[in-house]
């Protein structure tokens, strides 16, 4: 009679524990069913946009890898001369009391956003914007971009304040700036991410070293839940 009881018990322990550590339970922004979208401007190394993509955000129930992300599907209308083709994948989001972080989409023309440093913010600075926060890494891979092999990634991420930047829909918009380093073998990618308290991730701005750019910028939202 006692190890059924502690197969019971085992059980229970691990049904609480999933639910104790089900990311997707306390998320703010990011809730299952919700819906954004994109534009994505490709730019020259003069600066002058070279195309326009959309794309697209939707918050599932799921896990990413694990429990310790909110899994998030992206759909990705990739123009090309003659045609559009539509690439899609799934990565993480992570919408907590302590911090916020995404894992935006790398396949396709935005291949290179793999070796980016990956936006994230501290709530902390939410209620002190004129906070010094900054962060550090080395993430290690075995990767290749172009015919050149990726191994080894230095990041660098800092908390610069509220300012207004331009959304598509919103004009001179009040988000929290982080400026961003990541190098590698290809040389230095920055990124400059904004944040939002009410929309989440509003704009990702990067500049690679051939001195080229992407900028995807949030042009729509579909809340049901609202």
């Amino acid at each position: 009679m006692i190890k059924p009881l502690k197969i019971v018990l085992v059980s229970i322990l691990i049904l609480i524990q999933g639910c104790a550590f089900n990311q997707n339970d306390d998320n703010e922004i990011y809730l299952p069913g919700r819906k954004f979208q994109f534009v994505i401007n490709y730019f020259d190394s003069s600066d002058s946009v070279k195309k326009i993509d959309s794309l697209e955000l939707t918050v599932t129930d799921g896990f990413y890898p694990q429990r310790s992300q909110t899994a998030i599907d992206w759909i990705h209308y990739q123009a090309s001369e003659n045609d559009t083709t539509i690439v899609k994948e799934t990565t993480g989001v992570v919408d907590g009391s302590v911090y916020f972080f995404i894992h935006p989409p790398r396949e396709g023309d935005l291949h290179i956003l793999s070796f980016a440093e990956f936006p994230s913010i501290n709530t902390s600075v939410f209620l002190d914007t004129t906070s010094q926060t900054s962060s550090s890494g080395t993430v290690t891979m075995a990767k290749s971009y172009k015919g050149k092999t990726i191994t080894r990634v230095e990041t660098t991420q800092e908390y610069q304040g509220k300012t207004a930047t331009d959304i598509p829909f919103k004009k001179d918009y009040r988000a929290h700036h982080l400026k961003a380093t990541a190098k590698s073998e290809l040389g230095t990618i920055f990124g400059n991410y904004y944040f939002s308290e009410e929309l989440g991730f509003v704009r990702m701005d990067y500049e690679f070293p051939d001195s080229t750019g992407i900028s995807i910028r949030l042009s729509g939202i579909d809340f049901d839940d609202k």
